[in-house]
Order: C-alpha cells, then structure tokens, then sequence
C-alpha cells in the first residue's frame, strides 16, 4: 500500500519552516512464532508489521539532528559529541546518538538533519516501536550521508547496539532484524552476530489481528531476565555455554527421566527453548508448502508451551486483564479456525491471532463484546522493511 506523506510534510513545513526533501518508514516487529529463542542462539520466523514509523526528513547542514515527534515533541542531539551521555539513557536522544555512533565506528558519515515523525504503532502493544525508531534513523544516516551503503543487518546492529550501549536496556537482535528487513524471515541465531536469514514467502489465507489487553512492560526486568537465566543456568550444567549447544535429543531423553537436578521451573523452560525450535522448523515448512493447518498447529503448540512451560502469559496473581485469560476466552471463538498466542516478551502486552477468513468477522464481533475496551487491529506483513521511499519533494 503506498503511503501518503502530505500530512507530514505539512506539519515539517510548520516545525521547520521549509520542505522537506525525503520520506522514510520503517515497520514494527511480528513475532511469528520463536518465543525467547534468540538469546539461546536458536530459531524465529519473524514479520515486518504493516504498522509503522513514518517520517519526513531534510538535511540542514549543522551536526543537530532535530526531530519532532507526534506525542514526545521536539528531540534535539548535537552529534559533535558521540559518547554516551548517562543521563540520555532510557531516551530517544540516546538511540539517536547510539545508532550515529556505530555508522561513524563502521567509518561512516553522519551530519544534521530535521525529521517529522509519526507512527501508528499503538504503545505497550509488542511491536517493537524501539527497534522501528531506530533502524529508521539509521535508514535517515545510511541514505543522506553514506549513499545507502549500509546492509539491512548493518543497520540492525546499529540498533541494537544503540540500545545497548546509550539506551541502556538489553535486548537480543531479534527485533531489529524484524524491523529492518521486509516480509517473512526465518532466523538461525547459531551465529549470534550474523544470524542466518531465509526470506519466506507468507501465502496462507490468514487474517492477522493484534489485540491489547491493559497494561505496559514497565517494571518487568527481573520476570523477563529469568528466562534466558534460567535457559543459561541449566546450559551450564550440561557444560555449555547456551541451550543451542545441547543435543536436544540428549536433553529431552534426560528431561522425560527426571534426570536433571535442577529447579522445575528451570527445566521447563528449557524444555520451551528446545520444543520451540522444532515447531519453528515445522512452521517454516508450513509456509514453504502453503499448509494453513500444519502452521496453526504450531501456534496452537507455541502457545500452550508459552503458557505452561515459560510461565510469561501472565503474572502470577495478575490473571484478570492478562493476556492469557483473554486467549481463554476468545479460543473458543476460533476453534480450528485459527490460532492464537502471546506476542513477544510476554506477561502483560499483546495477544497475536491467526484467523481463517470464514470467521474474520465473527471472531471481530467476538473480541469487541467480550472485551469492549481491547484494542483490536487487523495487521499486516509488509514486502519492505525500513526504507527510504522515493519521493518527487526534490
């Protein structure tokens, strides 16, 4: 679908009292299935979101990048410094300085420039509005500086590292290569730093729908580091450094003798890591042969192991409002029909649906009656990750 930019470059026009030149866009993150894999170096398909960052941009020959931002206002960073600057952590300025950093350590060129930004991707929602924001800034750097020299996985290390290092939070690449790179991906993280990535094509007569039940990822640090900790603790009890680095079969054979001493809790979601990646294999078949079925079955199966092995559905205590009691109350509303499963981190945020069109409008219907106050958006996967957009501004 092509974008319209009038609006924005009307609103530049006001902020910045002149065109702007260029337009960029840059979508969120559909997890497709692979929860909390990457951090184990194992296995994710992932989708460019049709929801997105959007921006009208112009260079203005200062080292300033200043940014207007529909919601946070005018953002301003001098790029004659580069370092990281504590207090900018947990801000926008942080990314921004962040990304330019890593052009700059890659020998690239970085300079001022004004932007207009608006996006549609709805907060607290697990699309990952971080990572779009910042493979859009380097899509800005990477096309007025550098001549868009720089590789869509370039550009989301960029990103990750911005996060990292200057925004102060951790994160794996998962988001950022979903962001950066357009349609469906299968993602190997064998090699953490340059996963393998297998563009897929995604055919299957599906409607996808993110619903959004309250509450924010705010102040969930330690439940969501207790994943990949307990995935790391009980790697190194079989000697290894990472779960991927196991044999699954000799964890699995182990896991049915109750013959690992370890937590229970610990073990299960160990046993997530393992069962998720052969349900992204089989996923992946499924999208290569066009078999619906065979596909909702692994987001049923993905799902249930969410719940029942990594325990991040809900928070204990917290059922009523959490994602996982409205997936108890909207699958029997979709039956084989389609599927649903927690979307991202997990805990509280978004709930993704896979719904086959004699149902779509039932399954609406149903959502907005059960739950008149949970944002419902129909979504879609987009042919191009972050970009430059050809424009007849100049």
């Amino acid at each position: 679908m092509e974008k319209n930019f009038t609006r924005l470059d009307k609103m530049f026009k006001e902020i910045f009292n002149e065109d702007p030149t260029d337009h960029f866009s840059c979508g969120g993150r559909i997890e497709i299935i692979g929860n909390h894999t990457d951090h184990n170096h194992g296995l994710c398909l992932v989708g460019n979101c049709s929801l997105a960052i959007d921006a009208s941009a112009k260079v203005n020959n200062s080292s300033k990048v200043s940014i207007y931002s529909e919601g946070m206002g005018l953002i301003e960073v001098d790029l004659s410094e580069l370092s990281i600057v504590e207090k900018e952590k947990g801000t926008s300025q942080g990314i921004i300085r962040g990304v330019a950093n890593a052009i700059v350590q890659k020998n690239g060129h970085v300079n001022g420039f004004n932007a207009y930004m608006s996006s549609n991707i709805p907060a607290g929602a697990g699309v990952s509005s971080s990572a779009a924001f910042e493979v859009l800034i380097g899509q800005i750097f990477n096309y007025f500086f550098n001549g868009s020299q720089f590789s869509e996985l370039f550009l989301a290390q960029t990103g990750q590292y911005a996060e990292n290092k200057y925004f102060g939070k951790p994160c794996g690449l998962l988001d950022q290569i979903g962001v950066a790179f357009g349609k469906a991906n299968f993602l190997d993280f064998a090699d953490i730093n340059q996963p393998a990535i297998i563009g897929l094509p995604f055919n299957l007569p599906l409607s996808l729908f993110l619903i959004t039940p309250p509450g924010t990822h705010a102040d969930l640090v330690d439940a969501y580091a207790k994943i990949p900790n307990s995935m790391f603790h009980v790697a190194h009890y079989f000697n290894q450094e990472f779960l991927r680095d196991i044999n699954p079969r000799y964890f699995l054979e182990a896991d049915m003798l109750h013959d690992i001493q370890l937590p229970e809790d610990e073990i299960a979601i160990a046993r997530h890591f393992f069962t998720e990646n052969d349900r992204v294999l089989k996923a992946k078949t499924a999208l290569l042969e066009n078999d619906v079925d065979l596909f909702l079955d692994q987001i049923r199966a993905s799902q249930s192991s969410s719940h029942h092995n990594l325990h991040n559905t809900f928070l204990e205590g917290e059922y009523h409002g959490s994602p996982q009691e409205a997936i108890d109350v909207l699958s029997p509303l979709i039956n084989h029909n389609g599927a649903i499963r927690i979307h991202g981190g997990g805990f509280k945020g978004s709930i993704l649906a896979f719904i086959k069109p004699e149902i779509k409008e039932a399954f609406i219907d149903g959502v907005k009656a059960a739950f008149p106050n949970y944002p419902i958006e129909e979504i879609f996967i987009s042919p191009e990750g972050g970009r430059h957009i050809a424009s007849p501004l100049k």
